[in-house]
């Protein structure tokens, strides 16, 4: 999958939308079982986290036949291998985009790309 693919996917899961039903919970994407991304969300209501579950499982239906996988859990991301976030405030939510070495090894997109959209969306870099 390739940089602007993932962007895609990525903001189709975090831009659906607006206390807390709970702490962190999470939408993560793998590829033949290789991270791409996970999603950190913080502060949803339960509402919310409901419509946000189904835009990751649906996620995972749209990528099954290519080997993207997107699995909801009720925990924080896994830094173990990122290279960075982005995190955007949303009402009184939070949403982190995790990036994974995997999207770099052996790819053409330096970490500085992730890091200029990222602030290009209104979005704040945060290291893992």
């Amino acid at each position: 999958m390739n940089h602007s693919s993932l962007a895609v996917l990525f903001a189709a899961i975090t831009l659906v939308g607006c206390s807390s039903a709970g702490g962190a919970v999470q939408c993560s994407i793998t590829s033949s079982g290789s991270p791409l991304g996970c999603i950190d969300y913080v502060g949803l209501t339960t509402d919310q986290e409901a419509l946000y579950e189904r835009s990751c499982t649906a996620s995972a239906d749209a990528g099954s036949s290519s080997g993207t996988r997107a699995a909801w859990l009720r925990s924080s991301c896994s830094r173990v291998g990122a290279f960075g976030g982005c995190r955007q405030q949303s009402g009184g939510f939070s949403v982190t985009i995790w990036y994974y070495g995997s999207l770099i090894d052996g790819g053409s997109t330096p970490v500085e790309t992730y890091r200029s959209s990222c602030t290009m969306i209104g979005g704040v870099w945060v290291d893992p």
